[in-house]
Formats: structure tokens, sequence, C-alpha cells
């Protein structure tokens, strides 16, 4: 299993657009199942479960580790094809009428009118908050991006894993502009208000 699958394959992004496709996944990162104990797990019928599975398998998200023979029956236990997957920002930005380009401006925007939610005020446009909120989530995939793709090594732990992600993610977006002067726009446009008791 690899630490980090970026997923460039538009057809392959759309098959997270399924929960029970992301719960199987999150599962088979943490262990090696069989589509019976999935089901189980997931309170979902056995035929489900395994139409999902071939169709992540034919994607290479998850990969067959094995068969356990029991009586008369084989059954395939399946594993995750890494510990994270992340959905490359080039799908993001296939076009204003992409799925997770409207994704992305719906949680901008539900993030810009949750601020007060804990304690911070908008001054000026949200229209603009927004956009540069915006900018550092892109920003900060893209960095994620770039880091996915010079690793050399397993990282044994996958706790070390998302912290290392997290901090060397942290050290280029340091060093990016663009994020910074966002980041720099929003500390005069995003104020703390009066704290409530």
């Amino acid at each position: 299993m690899r630490d980090i699958l970026v997923i460039k394959d538009p057809e392959v992004a759309k098959l997270l657009a399924d929960k029970t496709r992301r719960d199987i996944l999150r599962l088979l990162s943490i262990r090696e199942l069989s589509p019976c104990q999935i089901a189980k797990v997931l309170n979902k019928n056995v035929s489900s479960i395994a139409h999902h599975l071939r169709r992540l398998e034919e994607a290479g998200l998850v990969e067959l580790c094995g068969t356990r023979v029991k009586g008369n029956v084989v059954e395939k236990y399946y594993r995750a094809a890494a510990r994270r997957f992340i959905v490359s920002f080039s799908l993001w930005e296939a076009g204003s009428g992409a799925p997770a380009a409207e994704w992305l401006n719906d949680v901008v925007y539900s993030v810009v009118k949750a601020l007060p939610s804990f304690g911070f005020e908008v001054r000026g446009s949200e229209e603009a908050v927004a956009e540069r909120i915006k900018t550092l989530l892109v920003r900060r995939q893209l960095a994620l991006e770039r880091v996915a793709a010079r690793q050399r090594e397993t990282v044994p732990n996958a706790c070390a894993l998302s912290v290392l992600l997290e901090v060397v993610s942290l050290m280029m977006l340091m060093r990016d502009e663009e994020f910074l002067g966002a980041l720099e726009w929003l500390r005069g446009a995003i104020v703390e208000g009066e704290r409530g008791g």
C-alpha cells in the first residue's frame, strides 16, 4: 500500500462522490477486509459492496490482497491502494461548471457566513473575502500535491504521515507569495469581534 495516491483522472474522482465508496476506502486504508466484513460494518448488503469494490478495483483504488477458504467458499480480502487519496487540483478547475469547482465555491461562501459563529466579523466585501479564502485553499491543495509528488519512501506511521504532510506543506506555503498575500489581506478583512460570555 502506498502512502499517498493523487487522483488525476476525472472518472476515478467521480467514484469518490459516492459516500459508500469513500467509507469502503476509509475502512480498507485501516485494515484488510472481505466484502462480507465491509457489509456488516456499513450495514449494507454484500452484493452492493461487491459492486462498489469491483468499481474501486478497476480504478486502481483498492487491490485484492489475499483469499481465505472457509468450507466451500473462497473469501476475497481487499485493501486500499493508498492510506490517503488526494484529488488533484487540476480536476477542481476543469471549468466553471465542474462539480468540484461548484463544491469549492459553496464551501468558501459557507465559511464566510459562518465566521460570526466563531466570533469573527467581515469588514468589507464578503465576495472578496470568499475569493481570498478560496486562494488559501487552492494554494494549500497545490502545496499538498507537490509534497505528495516528492515522496521517496513509505512512512510507516499513519499519524506521522499526516503531520509530515501538514508541516512540509506549510513550509512550502510560507514561500508562496500568492498564499501569503491572500493571508495578509484577510488579516485586515476578518476581525475578532467582541467576546461573548
